[in-house]
């Protein structure tokens, strides 16, 4: 029942701010881009650093992540697709610093963007 009350006052906490248009998704229609395309475009793109952690228990493997690129070519937003927890953490701290030149339409303004990446990760890379 907890749970419930608390749903509830979000709600009613964030509706003024929807009725008023407050809240708006920045993705809003992202354009998708290809990994190629990304790292076309990609303009700095720190490598993902191991942990002591991840280097103690020998971990590898494949990480992939969508990055939400903003107008200006910086990662404002990751979500996780795959990956073990520990090389996710190291990926995502990478990406959030990568920039790219911004995307842009067909008219030539910049716009949002969505890129799929891909890592396959091991302690020797």
């Amino acid at each position: 029942m907890p749970f419930r009350n608390i749903w509830f006052c979000l709600t009613l906490a964030l509706l003024p701010c929807l009725a008023s248009g407050q809240v708006v998704s920045q993705y809003e229609d992202p354009i998708d881009v290809t990994e190629a395309q990304a790292m076309e475009a990609v303009i700095s793109h720190p490598v993902p650093v191991y942990s002591s952690m991840a280097k103690q228990l020998k971990l590898k493997g494949l990480v992939v992540i969508s990055a939400f690129i903003d107008k200006s070519g910086a990662v404002s937003d990751t979500i996780v697709q795959l990956g073990n927890p520990i090389l996710v953490d190291m990926v995502v701290d990478a990406v959030r610093k990568w920039k790219f030149r911004p995307f842009r339409d067909e008219h030539g303004k910049p716009v949002f963007a969505k890129a799929t990446l891909k890592f396959n990760l091991s302690p020797g890379n």
